[in-house]
């Protein structure tokens, strides 16, 4: 009788949410002594199928779809956390991760089964982006920012002079940065006063 195929690796909830995959990794690796494999073949297929979930978790967390309108909703929920004095340091903490959880999936407008892990990591991708336009309106004359249209806005030389020492920031000149204000509260503690301080979902439910 044929042997019974390798049996595939289950997948739990904790490797679901991003965890454990260093345990994943461990025990897929080779050891050896030298140039000699000290890996018997059954380990080996093991290891390639253990592999092959790790990779395939880590393509799901990462692969996360964020729709416009999930992305607003998204940064919207983060804005009133932090104007509800809910973050210290720009970082949260796991209870209120799963609050935000919580809120993003009962408003976003089109449904996504997203992990923690995936806010964490849309979180930093809003802080890079952001930071770049940040760091160009703060550090540079001739260059401001048009809230209307969501963009930078400036003279032809003031481009030149910025990305000849920041060749990096040269496609800046035709990027949005849609939700730069509210970024710029969840990432660098600057609020507007007087009216401008509504909570997100008011100014959600006026628009």
């Amino acid at each position: 009788m044929d042997p019974s195929p390798p049996q595939e690796h289950p997948v739990t909830a904790a490797e679901a949410n991003g965890e454990g995959r260093e345990d994943l990794r461990a025990e897929g690796t080779t050891e050896s002594t030298g140039s000699v494999s000290m890996t018997s073949p059954e380990k080996k297929d093991s290891g390639q199928q253990r592999c092959r979930v790790t990779v395939q978790l880590e393509l799901h967390l990462v692969n996360a779809k964020w729709p416009p309108e999930n992305e607003a909703v998204f940064v919207n929920i983060l804005l009133d956390e932090v104007l509800l004095g809910n973050c210290v340091t720009e970082k949260f903490t796991p209870n209120q991760w799963l609050t935000i959880l919580g809120k993003l999936t009962e408003q976003c407008p089109t449904f996504y089964p997203y992990k923690i892990k995936q806010l964490h990591n849309k979180y930093q991708r809003l802080k890079v982006y952001w930071k770049r336009f940040h760091t160009l309106l703060t550090k540079t004359t001739g260059l401001s920012w048009d809230a209307e249209k969501k963009v930078i806005k400036g003279s032809e030389e003031a481009w030149q002079r910025w990305t000849t020492a920041n060749r990096k920031d040269h496609d800046l000149e035709n990027r949005t940065c849609v939700n730069y204000e509210e970024l710029t509260t969840i990432f660098h503690g600057t609020t507007a006063t007087g009216s401008n301080t509504r909570a997100s979902t008011q100014r959600l439910a006026e628009e």
